[in-house]
């Protein structure tokens, strides 16, 4: 009897259980994995929204000088910035209701379907929309051409096509760079 007394005395002096370390470390790495895809959602909005500005005081501006026909095709990437825009926002609303703390089943599923999510986006609507955006911009170049001096649409035809030639490797990195990242969080599930 002295030897279950003691047993007994050993549990009840235990503290509350603990997770272990390791889920501890699995849920605080997911946090800050999440971290840092809400802060780059953040900054791409603000980047595409910024963009959206610097067009609508140009268009503003140029119709005030008569310049009625840039309309369509600042039109055309005023309105593909602000579908990006939305997008991001959405896919920002989507992540933030995914939780960390959850089961690692529950938040590799809901990790899966907005990797499935962001496939999507990633791999059929940013190629389109830059597609536009190349359009729109195609459009007003017969403009520039009139309007402006020789050396000056040239400098605003190879400044134009190499900051979109610079932009597909930033966006190819920076989707490159979460769909890791995602895929990381979604193997929490295994464990590593």
């Amino acid at each position: 009897m002295e030897n279950f007394e003691e047993i007994q005395a050993l549990w009840d002096q235990q503290g509350p259980v603990k997770p272990p370390k390791k889920a501890e470390e699995l849920i605080q790495k997911a946090q800050s994995h999440l971290k840092t895809l809400r802060s780059g959602q953040i900054a791409t909005i603000s980047i595409l929204v910024a963009a959206f500005g610097i067009l609508l005081v140009y268009l503003i501006y140029a119709i005030a000088q008569g310049g009625s026909k840039l309309g369509l095709g600042l039109g055309i990437m005023m309105g593909v910035l602000l579908l990006r825009s939305l997008v991001e926002w959405i896919s920002m609303r989507r992540l933030r209701a995914i939780k960390p703390d959850r089961s690692l089943e529950v938040f590799s599923s809901e990790m899966a379907a907005f990797y499935r999510w962001r496939q999507r986006i990633h791999y059929w609507l940013i190629p389109t929309l830059f597609g536009l955006y190349i359009i729109g911009f195609s459009m007003l170049l017969p403009l520039f051409k009139t309007y402006l001096s020789p050396g000056m649409y040239r400098y605003v035809l190879i400044s134009g096509f190499g900051s979109l030639l610079i932009l597909v490797f930033v966006i190819l990195n920076a989707v490159r760079q979460e769909t890791r990242l995602i895929k990381h969080l979604i193997q929490f599930q295994d464990g590593h």
